[in-house]
Parts: structure tokens; sequence; C-alpha cells
């Protein structure tokens, strides 16, 4: 009972048709199934920071997610740090699933999730007030 417990959101990966059982359990415990977050298998292929409205300091990040589990994974939070000439950072931004995907797509994210072996392009907008960055690293991480 303590490993269908602590191990229900990789049971539930691994061996579908216990979902209905755990989640009736769950029901009673008051606990909740999650996809699963292991960021060892979600990685970035290719990312490009553009300015879009120059003027208006907006910015777009376009970047290719992939999942290269097994099994369906939790959508990941995007890091974005802007770096000055020396490498020292100079702002840092962390965008939830909820800032990329549509309200539609992430209705469906808690259930579905990044598909195994999926490859997923993200496209995110913001506005970068008055900071000189020379550089950029982009990582993805689940809190």
């Amino acid at each position: 009972a303590q490993i269908a417990y602590t191990g229900r959101n990789y049971l539930v990966q691994w061996y579908p048709p216990s979902k209905p059982y755990l989640a009736q359990a769950c029901q009673y415990l008051q606990c909740q199934i999650k996809l699963p977050a292991q960021i060892d298998y979600v990685n970035i292929d290719s990312h490009e920071l553009q300015a879009q409205i120059p003027e208006k300091n907006i910015y777009s990040l376009n970047l290719q997610i992939q999942n290269q589990s097994p099994f369906a994974q939790a959508w990941p939070f995007v890091e974005l740090i802007l770096h000055d000439k020396r490498e020292k950072p100079v702002l840092r931004k962390v965008f939830a699933p909820a800032d990329y995907l549509s309200p539609q797509e992430l209705e469906r994210a808690t259930v579905t999730g990044l598909a195994a072996k999926g490859d997923y392009p993200i496209k995110l907008y913001f506005e970068q007030a008055n900071t000189k960055a020379s550089g950029y690293h982009v990582s993805v991480f689940y809190p």
C-alpha cells in the first residue's frame, strides 16, 4: 500500500488500468495523481531570442522542447537569463506552462502532458524594458 501511495504517479504511467483505483484511493487519502516530472528526460532542442518590436522592447523566445522519456511528463517551467558581455546575469524570467500554453492546451496538459518521445514548439512573448543584454541562456526545470 505504501509503495502504491508514494509511487502512484509512476504506477499510472506504467500501468494505466490502475488509474481509476488510485484516483478513488486518492479521494479518500486527499492526494493527487500527477504526471511525472523527471527533468533528465526533458531538454531544449533549439532556441532563438528575437526582438519583435524593438522600439517597444517586445521580444519573443522560440524554443523546441523534447520529451525523451518512454512516458508522458508534466510541462516544465522555462527559465530565461539575460546576461551582459561579461556573462553577468542582468535579468531572470521564469515562464510557467500557463504562460506559454493556450487555456485549452493548459486544461489538457494536466491530463496528457508532454507525450512520450515528443517534440513541442513553444513561442513566448515578453516585454523587456531598458536592460542592456548581449546574450542569454534558456533552460527548463520543474519547481
